[in-house]
């Protein structure tokens, strides 16, 4: 191990700085995963050690402002989490000519991967929230490779997946966007895909999984010709309730270095609980079309 295993976030930074490809990615018995190093390919460098997160004092940043806000687009809305934030700041960056990098739900057989999107069309991609951990896998390369071509670059991840990035790339670069979520914690896809056996539901022929809708904390899953074969509120989901009482996260989770008010990227984002009590702004957002 690179850092000690409890504290291990699995944001694979040390797995995208290795020149020697002597990391690799292993689940434990929960399904976690976490680095193991190939010694027969280790120069001892400790490159990993320098871009570990864990093993560093973190810079935050102090919140300026805090904005309520939601997309006009009723169809953005719709086809959102919440109000679409993420979409309008994805759709800028496209439209940009830049490129972003998230989280993937679609053609994923019950896994979760980030993935990178130059257009517009590819958006439907990344839109909603995964209640799951989401693998990194070599994405901090492609970031990199992008940035030093100068394209605007949005990165859009839990705080702990932001900071690894920032550290992996060791220094900072002006065309690089980051935005973190209020993140409740990550459950291992191991337990997901144990749910979905329960459900004998074929992991094979999952195109999409989704955790919540309009109506709220619901998992939905759909097959290859988009066809809804599975849909229930959470409270009647084992792995959904587990996931709201927080017994299934990674062990890191437990003791979060970046659940505090300040914060590791340049904008957070998450939903704005109790705003229908005193704001007139939800309310218009509930007129709109």
């Amino acid at each position: 191990m690179i850092c000690e295993k409890e504290k291990c976030t699995g944001c694979f930074a040390c797995y995208n700085i290795c020149p020697h490809n002597a990391i690799e990615m292993k689940e434990d018995e929960f399904g976690a995963t976490y680095p193991e190093i190939i010694k027969e390919k280790c120069v001892n460098c400790k490159l990993c050690q320098k871009v570990c997160p864990q093993l560093k004092e973190i810079k935050y940043n102090t919140p300026q402002k805090a904005f309520a806000m939601y997309s006009k687009n009723g169809k953005i809305r719709e086809e959102s989490t919440s109000g679409g934030a993420a979409t309008l700041f994805y759709t800028s960056i496209l439209n940009d000519n830049g490129v972003i990098y998230g989280a993937d739900n679609i053609n994923c057989e019950g896994k979760f991967n980030f993935i990178r999107i130059t257009n517009k069309e590819q958006l439907k991609r990344v839109k909603g929230s995964k209640y799951v951990h989401c693998y990194i896998n070599n994405n901090y390369l492609k970031v990199k490779e992008d940035l030093e071509k100068g394209k605007k670059v949005l990165f859009i991840g839990t705080p702990c997946q932001v900071s690894g990035l920032k550290e992996f790339l060791i220094k900072s670069y002006d065309n690089l966007y980051l935005i973190d979520l209020i993140c409740h914690g990550a459950p291992t896809q191991k337990f997901l895909h144990e749910q979905i056996k329960l459900l004998k539901l074929k992991e094979k022929s999952i195109k999409k999984i989704t955790f919540r809708n309009s109506s709220g904390y619901k998992l939905s899953i759909y097959n290859e010709n988009n066809k809804l074969i599975y849909d229930e509120y959470s409270d009647g989901v084992p792995y959904c309730r587990e996931f709201l009482k927080g017994t299934i996260f990674r062990e890191n989770c437990y003791n979060c270095k970046y659940a505090r008010i300040e914060r590791i990227s340049d904008i957070t984002i998450g939903d704005f609980w109790g705003l229908e009590k005193t704001a007139k702004i939800y309310d218009d957002e509930k007129k709109r079309d």
